[in-house]
């Protein structure tokens, strides 16, 4: 009995430390697949995240380049926050989730555009490295890849499906339409979007100047001719 007296008061303390302990060894810290279910369709950016106490910090990677992130990550809950810069001001994203072994569930706020769930799942060291290879060495935004792009004509909305290569600031490719297919060519200066075309018409070519600024939803901008101005958007391919 005596045993029993000495020991129960240390199982006690024990079984009340094994809760601390556990949240304790929560950790977030390295880096994150992250996939944001967009209303435009999943995008994929990478999260590398530093974990000192409840301090959060890292590095949000995406087609529109390299930002810093700040927030808390406390019982297993975590919450940050970066901004994106776009048209000369900074687009404030709020990302909220909950740790769950390897894999993060929640939501991302996007100043003005609403909610939308993102999950991410913890890289391998594999994974990890293989990604770290493939980036490229600048940080800046890519526009490489397939687009499908809508117009905004005055005969109504026009679709064009794009499929641009990016090699530094210079951006090339092709545009296929109702017209057929056209060459391409431009600028992509941090987030911003220069392009030049030439649609062939029963007059002649019509040259129209696109510009426009990357965002994590897309495209957007005004097409110039010498009609007009024109408003177009664009989504990555699917």
């Amino acid at each position: 009995m005596s045993r029993l007296k000495v020991c129960l008061p240390a199982l006690l303390a024990l079984s009340l430390a094994l809760p601390a302990m556990a949240a304790a060894q929560a950790n977030v810290s390295g880096p994150w697949e992250v996939t944001i279910d967009s209303p435009q369709g999943a995008m994929s950016i990478d999260a590398d995240l530093k974990q000192d106490g409840e301090a959060l910090t890292g590095m949000i990677t995406s087609p529109m380049g390299n930002v810093e992130l700040k927030g808390t990550f406390k019982n297993n809950e975590l919450a940050f926050s970066y901004s994106v810069p776009l048209q000369g001001q900074n687009l404030d994203i709020t990302m909220t989730g909950k740790l769950a072994g390897d894999t993060i569930d929640g939501l991302v706020t996007i100043a003005g555009l609403g909610e939308v769930p993102w999950k991410a799942k913890r890289k391998t060291a594999a994974a990890a490295a293989a990604s770290a290879s493939a980036a490229p060495a600048a940080t800046g935004p890519g526009v490489t890849g397939k687009w499908d792009i809508l117009m905004d004509t005055p005969a109504g909305q026009m679709p064009f499906t794009a499929n641009f290569v990016q090699t530094g600031e210079k951006v090339s490719g092709t545009v296929s339409g109702p017209t057929g297919e056209m060459p391409i060519t431009g600028t992509m200066t941090g987030n911003a979007l220069k392009m030049d075309m030439n649609i062939p018409t029963p007059q002649g070519e019509l040259e129209i100047k696109f510009t426009g600024d990357l965002s994590p939803t897309g495209l957007s901008g005004k097409a110039s001719t010498m009609m007009g101005d024109m408003s177009w958007s664009a989504t990555r391919a699917k």
